[in-house]
């Protein structure tokens, strides 16, 4: 018997341990949620009367990440898709991984990479068989993607940037996935899983955001969004020189003394290469392992929207779902 019994914003909650109706969710959270204190409802949640509570984390906050080890300390597993915690500094990640595994409890997180794709459960199927990831590379962001399978010479960047925060491709400040922020926390999350030490400064990273862009706030960078229009334009007509398009592209790899290296950036692709035509919004990743050595596995689909995202989540929760099944 599984209830949803709590949705919550920033400032206000809806909580029913009988469980919520979601037929009319919006409009009832409108009419019955109350201001709350998350810390302060961490302390209420365990006297609901359920043998297990999850929390979907369906955020972009760094304060919901930063409180990952109260969340398991009180009980709570969690299913994530808010990539803060698994690109945490390497002190919170270690922190957060310590505590869920002293309370056993379960964290799941397949949609911070890749939204829907099984790209996780494929890493964690390879090296349970024991093979070895050697590499993976490839355009991890669906955002990016979208926007460079649409940008021309006939296409101004600025306004598919714009098109792209109305669709809800982007993150809520678009500079985190032009400044690249956005894939190195997918980076991140994906070595971290397959058992690598890396951090925020081992990454090569090479932003989209000109400097007088970068700390001005999210209207403001909206409202100025044209200047990036001349050195996009740029990069397009060099990459055209030679038959050539740019593409967003995150990769690592590893050596046999598990050195690793790592980078993001904008890469000239020839035009009729894979990476240069997919499906606007597509994922593509590139998986080298000690099997698939001499020709890659690779994992590709829309990585990006809120219909595959929530997809994703639901597979989330199933499978947690037949974990605590197969311990009960």
């Amino acid at each position: 018997d599984v209830r949803i019994i709590g949705i919550a914003n920033s400032k206000r909650l809806w909580l029913d341990y009988g469980g919520v109706e979601l037929n009319a969710w919006s409009a009832d959270f409108d009419r019955l949620a109350r201001p709350y204190v998350l810390t302060e409802l961490l302390r209420e949640l365990p006297n609901a009367p359920y043998d297990e509570l999850v929390i979907l984390d369906l955020t972009d906050a760094k304060p919901i990440a930063q409180l990952y080890p109260s969340l398991f300390a009180n009980g709570l597993h969690i299913i994530s898709a808010n990539k803060r915690a698994g690109s945490a500094h390497e002190s919170l990640y270690h922190e957060i991984r310590t505590i869920q595994h002293e309370y056993k409890r379960e964290w799941l997180y397949n949609t911070t990479v890749g939204a829907g794709l099984p790209l996780n459960y494929a890493i964690n199927d390879l090296r349970a068989q024991g093979d070895e990831i050697r590499s993976i590379s490839g355009i991890f962001s669906g955002t990016m993607s979208w926007l460079f399978e649409n940008f021309s010479a006939d296409t101004a960047f600025s306004d598919l940037v714009a098109e792209a925060k109305e669709r809800g491709y982007t993150e809520p400040d678009p500079r985190e996935d032009l400044s690249c922020q956005d894939l190195v926390r997918k980076l991140l999350i994906l070595a971290r899983e397959i058992g690598l030490k890396l951090d925020w400064q081992d990454i090569e990273v090479n932003s989209l955001v000109p400097e007088h862009l970068r700390d001005i706030s999210v209207a403001e960078f909206m409202q100025r969004r044209s200047e990036l229009d001349e050195p996009m334009n740029e990069m397009l007509e060099s990459a055209a020189k030679d038959g050539k398009v740019p593409r967003l592209l995150a990769s690592f790899s590893v050596s046999e003394e598990r050195r690793v290296k790592a980078k993001v950036g904008i890469e000239y692709i020839p035009a009729g290469d894979m990476l240069a035509n997919l499906i606007p919004g597509e994922n593509i990743f590139v998986i080298y392992t000690d099997w698939y050595s001499e020709m890659p596995l690779v994992i590709s689909g829309p990585g990006a929207g809120k219909q595959v995202t929530a997809g994703g989540v639901q597979s989330d929760l199933n499978q947690l779902l037949g974990r605590l099944s197969a311990i009960s």
